[in-house]
């Protein structure tokens, strides 16, 4: 295994070789030869030798106008954003909403197989902790010529920026491919041991085809860093965030995110046949409480953008803003009266692209029907009961009642918050013992 120092450039642009000019032998040669004749001239003349050459200068930068030092932390500022991302979520067909992008009226798939080379995620770790980089590209064995490029990270955002590609479409199931104009590509993830993310271009594409209508994805939006849209088209979504520029001035962080979507009804026998279409602005980096966030909602009988509080938005445009993740493990129906006999204890934590995403010390969990998760940029686990929901942060010890399945996974009824005092069974990596449930949380269900 070897680790790339520093690859630059995308994996999907061929590498063209370029002419290197003449050798630097030769024209060492022509300046040797150059010279001897001088003075060869300058003895045969008689005359006086010609003059040395100057020295050739070398200038040297006074201190003061000395570049600064690296940066070591993130400046204050604002990034300034070269080119924006669009990144659309909930897609039914990522290619095919790539493929509509592209104005086209054809398209030429293909699929190769097997779908990805066999990367493994601890030959990630053992190449990245080589290369001394959790993230950015790397060479993995195997691969055609004995390693595949990956990068490192989990955010689409950077994956698409990384590969070159200006749009990201990903799946509720957890599909993701990137595309431009020509066509688009699909991207795997592999989860390692050590909790990172490689991202590996799979062999399943499409090419466009036919006389193809105008790009309409600007290349830099409103000096986004991305601009994501869910149950909206982007036509509609970029003619939506445009509307909130005019009707909210300074609405958007610079270089900042935003995210447009229709605000799903909960009920829809309360008359919500036309839920509001809201746009949420979000700082540069991810939020930690919604007090960074900026939203504005479009009521359905208007067509201006107003300003709403942050704190009153439903869970749907919360789920938009969160960075995009594999579906959560859980529950297709409530649990059986006994199901709920056993209960573990430990520290709750997860990844947007492990296939486990939340999970408890290193125990896979399938959680409650109903249970929601999002990564923001950290994961925040919450679990409706009956009469009240239990809502838990990366690193919180948490309690579960349930029972270990099988398939060696715990099949959850509850969570409860935990003591961060608590002893447990294991540490972090291992799985916690179960232990029998208090009788209290047994037959719960969720």
């Amino acid at each position: 295994m070897t680790a790339d120092r520093e690859p630059q450039g995308s994996p999907v642009t061929a590498v063209r070789r370029t002419s290197r000019g003449p050798s630097a032998g030769l024209a060492l040669i022509v300046v040797v030869a150059a010279v001897t004749l001088a003075i060869a001239i300058a003895v045969l003349s008689g005359t006086a030798p010609l003059p040395a050459p100057p020295p050739i200068a070398v200038a040297s930068t006074a201190p003061s106008a000395a570049p600064a030092p690296l940066r070591t932390t993130q400046p204050t500022a604002s990034p300034q954003v070269a080119n924006t991302i669009l990144v659309l979520r909930g897609e039914a067909d990522p290619a095919g909403a790539l493929l509509a992008l592209t104005g086209c009226p054809t398209g030429t798939r293909s699929i190769g197989y097997p779908l990805t080379p066999g990367i493994k995620g601890s030959d990630v770790d053992a190449v990245a902790a080589a290369a001394g980089r959790n993230t950015g590209w790397l060479f993995v064995p195997p691969g055609i010529q004995a390693s595949s490029r990956v990068w490192l990270g989990q955010d689409l955002v950077e994956l698409g920026r990384a590969v070159g590609q200006p749009v990201v479409a990903a799946s509720r199931t957890g599909e993701v491919w990137l595309g431009g104009r020509s066509g688009a590509t699909r991207w795997v993830p592999v989860a390692t041991p050590l909790g990172r993310t490689a991202w590996v271009m799979a062999t399943e594409e499409f090419a466009a085809t036919g006389s193809c209508g105008p790009w309409p994805v600007p290349t830099l939006i409103d000096g986004q860093r991305s601009v994501t849209c869910a149950d909206l088209g982007a036509p509609a979504c970029l003619e939506a965030l445009a509307r909130v520029r005019s009707d909210i001035p300074g609405f958007e962080y610079a270089g900042g995110d935003v995210a447009v979507t229709v605000a799903r009804c909960a009920q829809r026998a309360l008359g919500c046949t036309d839920p509001p279409v809201v746009a949420i602005a979000t700082p540069a980096g991810w939020p930690s409480t919604t007090a960074e966030l900026r939203a504005a909602t479009r009521a359905p009988a208007s067509r201006t953008f107003a300003l709403t509080d942050q704190n009153l938005l439903p869970d749907s445009p919360l789920d938009v803003l969160a960075r995009a993740a594999l579906p959560l493990p859980a529950a297709i129906a409530s649990p059986a009266t006994n199901a709920c006999t056993e209960t573990i204890e430990g520290m709750l934590l997860g990844s947007p692209w492990d296939p486990r995403v939340a999970w408890v010390q290193a125990q896979e969990v399938v959680w409650p029907q109903g249970t929601s998760a999002w990564f923001v940029p950290d994961i925040v686990v919450e679990v409706i009961g009956k009469t009240d929901g239990t809502t838990a942060h990366e690193f919180d010890h948490v309690q579960l009642t349930g029972r270990r399945g099988a398939d060696g996974r715990f099949d959850a009824c509850t969570m409860t918050l935990g003591s961060a005092s608590a002893q447990t069974s294991s540490g972090v990596g291992e799985v916690p013992a179960v232990t029998p449930g208090p009788p209290a949380g047994r037959g719960t269900g969720s």
